[in-house]
């Protein structure tokens, strides 16, 4: 079978369909068997499909337990009618035959991953796999040893060409932002190092071992060049015992690597790139937290005023290391009008962060773990990354415009979360959910997108009534169109895995 997949959905839960015209969607819960027979092939449609691509391969893992038991390259199979890659997609690892005797059936978290000299995308979808699904016979040493040596010199070129693009990229956010001297040593530094773990990590693999060693000497090379250059084009050296506010520079070296991977994650998650304007905001906001980096900041807001200094006037890009509350009331929002940008990293907890005409597009907040209302009845919203937060409830409730991405893919609390969002309609991770009720009522939802996002459901077996709703804002009714195969799978493995899912007010 051929899989085309839809460019311009998320990720994680993309559009699959039987054919290039988007005509025949096919659910997000394939079964193994019709991967397996005769090998199957992938394809992409959309606006956003990857171009020059370098390699297509897929993984797929024993969801929830992240053992990994599937590992391939894609075979190029293109022809006139567009670019496809097959995979033989073999069953037959120790760890699923065992998990599979164990269990009766195991779910698999697959993954297809696309890889260029500028990005890496996986897109995911899920399968069962029942015994009858790897019974068949395959050559599972040529696949193993296949498999772990490409596996290897991947990962062992990426991680050189990344330490790399690392060198270049510290070097030059130094001189652009006229951060200290030691700021691009030390960060030119940290990645000579992660090269030389790149060494050390490819050694189980001769050929990409010896691969590796070189670009990691050269990473290296490049590394302490960047580090001089920086140096002699600031002139404002300091030793690590002289940076303003810190006994040494080794907090600066530790907090610019954490900020740079929250935000290389980001971008990874959402495949967008952050602006330039937004990384001279991060780059100033290290000269500020070096004064005090032990600072916690706790930004209120409420009738009686705020201790928020960007309420109630924000600039574009709000950026700060410290803040760890942000939180207002209704009518009373913590930020003020202008505000496009948060971006939060020591931040716990979020609630009504903005406010009706507060024009907030983008929340980064990677260990936020409560984003309650955070943005109710806001305008303009775009994107929410809280990748720990365990509370979205009534994130975007009665925002009515919004289309907003959301990753929250450990959050257990979601009720409300689109309420009355008229022009919501994406498929949502909701993997960890425990709670959902009217997350989803009067939207846009489509059928493809309530699959996909039934699809993500977790099982529960505590026999709590744990209700779904979903209904359409235009008065569509949802409940025959669910009927339907293919979207009556989604719905029938959902309230097997212990859910109540509810269609039109009902």
């Amino acid at each position: 079978m051929r899989i085309y997949i839809d460019s311009n959905t998320f990720p994680a839960t993309p559009g699959l369909y039987a054919d290039a015209a988007k005509t025949k969607p096919i659910p997000r819960m394939i079964p193994a068997v019709e991967l397996q027979r005769g090998g199957f092939e992938v394809a992409f449609v959309g606006s956003n499909q990857p171009q020059d691509i370098a390699s297509v391969s897929l993984v797929a893992s024993i969801d929830g337990a992240g053992v990994q038991v599937v590992a391939e390259r894609g075979e190029d199979v293109s022809d006139d009618s567009c670019d496809a890659w097959r995979f033989n997609f073999a069953l037959n690892a120790e760890s699923l035959v065992a998990e599979i005797a164990k269990r009766g059936s195991v779910r698999l978290r697959v993954g297809v991953i696309v890889e260029d000299d500028t990005e890496r995308r996986e897109w995911q979808f899920s399968t069962v796999v029942y015994p009858s699904a790897s019974s068949e016979e395959t050559d599972t040493e040529a696949v193993e040893s296949s498999k772990n040596f490409a596996e290897l010199a991947e990962q062992a070129a990426k991680r050189a060409q990344e330490a790399q693009a690392d060198v270049a990229g510290n070097a030059q956010l130094a001189e652009q932002a006229k951060q200290t001297a030691t700021q691009a040593a030390n960060a030119a530094i940290g990645a000579a190092d992660s090269a030389e773990v790149s060494e050390r990590n490819a050694a189980e693999s001769k050929e990409a071992a010896e691969q590796a060693k070189e670009d990691a000497e050269a990473a290296k090379t490049e590394a302490k060049k960047a580090a001089s250059d920086a140096q002699a084009t600031l002139g404002n050296v300091y030793t690590k015992s002289q940076i303003d506010g810190v006994s040494t520079g080794a907090e600066v070296v530790l907090k610019m690597n954490e900020i740079i991977a929250q935000l290389k994650d980001y971008e990874e998650v959402t495949g967008e790139k952050l602006p330039f304007e937004f990384w001279e905001a991060v780059m100033a906001e290290f000269q500020r937290w070096q004064k005090n980096p032990n600072e916690v900041k706790e930004w209120r807001s409420n009738s009686n005023g705020s201790t928020n200094p960007y309420n109630p006037i924000s600039p574009k890009f709000v950026v700060d290391f410290n803040v760890t509350i942000a939180d207002g009331v209704t009518s009373y929002p913590s930020f003020g009008v202008g505000i496009e940008w948060l971006f939060a990293p020591a931040a716990k907890n979020l609630f009504c962060t903005t406010y009706k005409s507060n024009t907030i597009k983008y929340i980064i907040a990677p260990t936020a773990t409560t984003l309650q209302a955070a943005c109710q009845e806001t305008t303009d919203a775009r994107c929410v990354y809280a990748p720990n937060a365990q509370d979205v409830y009534a994130l975007f409730r009665n925002a009515l415009s919004i289309n907003a991405f959301v990753y929250a893919p450990k959050a257990t609390k979601w009720g409300a979360t689109f309420r009355n969002n008229f022009k919501f309609n994406r498929a949502i991770d909701m993997s960890s959910a425990d709670t959902a009720g009217d997350t989803f009522y009067k939207t846009a939802m489509s059928p493809e997108n309530i699959a996909a996002t039934l699809d993500t459901l977790p099982l529960k077996t505590d026999g709590i009534s744990r209700p779904i709703q979903f209904s359409r804002n235009d008065g569509t009714k949802l409940a025959p169109l669910m009927a339907e195969s293919p979207y009556k799978e989604s719905v029938d493995a959902a309230v097997a895995r212990g859910w109540t899912v509810q269609f039109d007010n009902a």
